[in-house]
């Protein structure tokens, strides 16, 4: 059997991002049934789909990066898969990219090493500049992760946004972390530091990376170097 490996990016969104990692992996399984993409299964009593991912996200928090590798029985095109699985998902589990992994490719939960969480944090003016010390004092916040850009400190960007946000100014948070922090752990903070009861707060997960050398870059663009160089 000439089995074939594929990672794939999506999103999870809107009434998604209330699905549970277990009810999600569930849900790409059957969506490859439907999708007619024939998913390889390992050997043994009890088999199972060859699908894995990397850090779960926590139930209530939407992505716009997530990934999972997963295997066929025998090769497709990378566009065909794409377009099969964007058929029969919803648009909360939308297909992004889906690339062909190279026999020297790592697995996703040792590519993953840093993920990026867009908070919009919804407060009164009054309270901006308080609020932006108290992150940037934050020996938490501050200590797990890299550098964003170079004009802010640590792993921490912030700006101010004329959008209205319930009826709140808008602080745009995004802060790179670790992959195996939970954002819960990021949100708590946050609201111990805002003392808000009437603060509005909705993270997102917005990027994930790999390293390649001493570079970030996204978990797909890695692995098709790597796919163009074992093909020299």
């Amino acid at each position: 059997m000439n089995e074939a490996k594929y990672r794939v990016k999506f999103t999870k969104t809107d009434e998604a991002k209330w699905i549970s990692h277990l009810d999600l992996a569930r849900y790409l399984e059957r969506s490859l049934r439907r999708a007619d993409l024939p998913i390889a299964y390992s050997n043994g009593f009890s088999p199972h789909p060859k699908i894995s991912f990397g850090q779960a996200l926590s139930v209530g928090i939407e992505s716009r990066a997530e990934y999972v590798d997963l295997t066929l029985e025998k090769e497709k095109a990378t566009q065909e898969i794409q377009d099969r699985l964007s058929k029969v998902t919803s648009e909360a589990i939308r297909v992004l990219n889906v690339i062909k992994l190279g026999s020297e490719s790592r697995k996703l939960g040792k590519a993953l090493v840093y993920a990026d969480y867009q908070i919009s944090i919804g407060i009164g003016s009054t309270n901006i500049d308080r609020i932006k010390n108290g992150i940037y004092s934050s020996t938490y916040l501050t200590s797990e992760g890299i550098k964003i850009t170079s004009e802010e400190s640590d792993n921490i960007c912030m700006k101010n946004s004329d959008a209205d946000f319930e009826g709140k100014d808008l602080l745009i948070v995004t802060i790179r972390m670790p992959v195996n922090i939970s954002p819960k752990n990021i949100l708590k903070e946050l609201q111990d530091i805002i003392a808000l009861d009437d603060a509005s707060i909705d993270i997102t997960r917005i990027a994930q990376w790999s390293k390649a050398g001493q570079s970030l870059v996204d978990p797909i663009e890695v692995e098709q170097e790597v796919a163009v160089d074992q093909k020299k």
